[in-house]
């Protein structure tokens, strides 16, 4: 039976993370023409479904002229489209606590195996910063601009990052960000540093679907009672608005609601108009 069929410009690595003592496929594309010049990196999250549109429209953007050449980072599990484990895994990776209720209707899901546990965000950022940045340094012509795209709890991983882990990304591109994750956490960061910062130095484009609740009849009954809860529009939505109205002299944001998009088409418009954005912010 033939393998795994990679992506054009892609190679695919493992990299160890001692921290988390996991082993993470980490896939990643330059850009499709030759380029001397120090690359800004691209960090892309959920990679073991993302990361064939997410590579393809960053080569589609540098050939409108709509970014610069970009080494895109796709940070995934060695699993290929096992969704089930990445279902799981990724709850861990991007959630910066708990969430009891979330997690007791998840672990009576079929659409996890084992027991789904939260609070794994921390290690994740240093497993960033810490293991794969100096990676990306040894093996690749990189620059120190970086920037994050999240989506779903790679989104609330997005706002953990900004609001405690500034300076590391210039830039982060975050889609239906899942700020009912141990609600009212997102909005506490987000408050607790209003109150110890006058400045937030960095490009955020926030996006969400109009249409977030929108599901499959078919879908798992307790992943829908918790999509039924998410108000992730709203939330998203609110949380623009209080960035905005900080007045933080270097943070340059867009919100964004796309009315007919759901919670699973939004990642397809976010790598267009995300990346357009903050690679075009000034």
């Amino acid at each position: 039976m033939a393998g795994p069929q990679q992506l054009s410009l892609t190679q695919t690595h493992i990299v160890h993370s001692d921290l988390m003592d996991f082993d993470f496929e980490i896939t990643t594309q330059g850009p499709p023409i030759d380029w001397p010049e120090p690359l800004p990196v691209v960090y892309q999250t959920d990679a073991n479904f993302g990361i064939g549109f997410a590579a393809d429209m960053a080569t589609m953007l540098l050939m409108g002229g709509e970014i610069p050449p970009v080494l895109t980072v796709g940070i995934g599990y060695p699993v290929g489209g096992d969704i089930v484990y990445v279902t799981g895994r990724r709850m861990y990776d991007f959630s910066p606590t708990s969430d009891e209720w979330q997690l007791g209707q998840l672990n009576a899901s079929p659409l996890v195996e084992g027991e789904v546990v939260g609070g794994g965000a921390p290690l994740f950022t240093r497993f960033m910063s810490e293991e794969l940045w100096p990676w990306l340094q040894e093996n690749f012509n990189v620059s120190d601009d970086r920037t994050y795209v999240g989506d779903s709890m790679g989104g609330l991983f997005g706002c953990y990052t900004l609001f405690n882990h500034g300076g590391f990304f210039n830039r982060y591109v975050i889609g239906s960000p899942w700020i009912c994750w141990d609600h009212p956490l997102v909005y506490d960061y987000e408050a607790a540093y209003a109150g110890a910062n006058d400045d937030l130095d960095a490009v955020v484009y926030l996006a969400a679907g109009g249409a977030e609740d929108v599901l499959s009849p078919a879908f798992d009954p307790g992943a829908t009672a918790i999509f039924e809860q998410a108000r992730t529009a709203e939330h998203t939505e609110r949380l623009g608005e209080l960035l905005a109205g900080r007045d933080y002299p270097n943070l340059r944001l867009k919100t964004m609601i796309w009315p007919e998009e759901t919670h699973f088409t939004v990642p397809y418009a976010l790598i267009a108009h995300g990346l357009r954005w903050v690679f075009n912010a000034g």
